[in-house]
This record gives C-alpha cells, structure tokens and sequence, in this order.
C-alpha cells in the first residue's frame, strides 16, 4: 500500500478540506458572510422604509385631524354667531312692539337693515375663514 492511499492519511486530508475556510472573493470576505450581510443590509433597508412610511401617515393624519377639527369649530362658531344675531334682532323688534304698538315704515326699515348688515357680516366671516382655511389646506398638500 502507498502513502497516498493510508486510509488515515486520506482521513485527515478530507478533515483538512472540510476545515478549510471557504475561498474568499475579492473584497477578502467569503461568501457566506458576504450574503449574510446583504440580507441583514435589505431587511434594515425594508424596516428603515415601513417606519419613515407609517410616520408621514401618522402625521398627514394628524394633520386632517386637525384641520377637520378646526373647521367644525368654525363652523360651531359661525352658527352660533348666526343664532345670537337672530335672536337679538327678533328681541329688538319684540321690544319694539311691545313698546310702541304700532311700528313705523322707518323703524321696520331699520330692523330690516339692521338684520341684512349683520347677515352680510356673518357671510363675509364665513367666506373668510373658508378661504383661509382652502389656502391651508392647499399649502399643506403641494
């Protein structure tokens, strides 16, 4: 028998292979370790994206929140603006009457007018505050 097949030799020499380190590639890192960090770098990559997503959802939602929430107390204080203007014009003019049973054409003009200002005055602030609120809401959204 020769040297080359000892049983024992060939025994060692294939210990010897399985042992050996796998071959490197050219950035000196075998491959293994090579494809171990590229999943590690994707799966960092992938998570780094879900977070910064559902962050600019919470806050474009936060944002709608806050601007649904601003126009309703708009809108709230707009009625009650309207419901106080009409009360107190139908108070005066209960008043009025109360007083004085019969009303002149210039008083009842007045009451007119009065109550046509300040219905133009609740309008306008309306339009205002929803223009302001579109030009918001546009400069939010480009």
């Amino acid at each position: 028998m020769s040297k080359a097949d000892d049983p024992k030799l060939l025994d060692l020499k294939h210990a010897q292979l399985l042992s050996k380190p796998e071959e490197n590639n050219k950035n000196g890192r075998n491959e293994k370790q090579y494809q171990i960090e590229t999943v590690v770098v994707v799966v960092v990559a992938v998570v780094v994206v879900v977070v910064v997503v559902i962050v600019v959802l919470v806050v474009v939602v936060v944002v709608v929140v806050v601007v649904v929430v601003v126009i309703v107390v708009l809108v709230v204080v707009v009625v009650v603006v309207v419901v106080v203007v009409v009360v107190a014009v139908v108070q005066q003019r209960k008043l009025e009457i109360i007083r004085k049973p019969y009303i002149t054409l210039q008083r009842a003009k007045n009451v007119k007018l009065t109550f046509l200002l300040s219905s133009t005055l609740v309008v306008v602030v309306v339009v205002v505050i929803v223009v302001v609120v579109v030009f918001a809401t546009c400069n939010l959204y480009p």
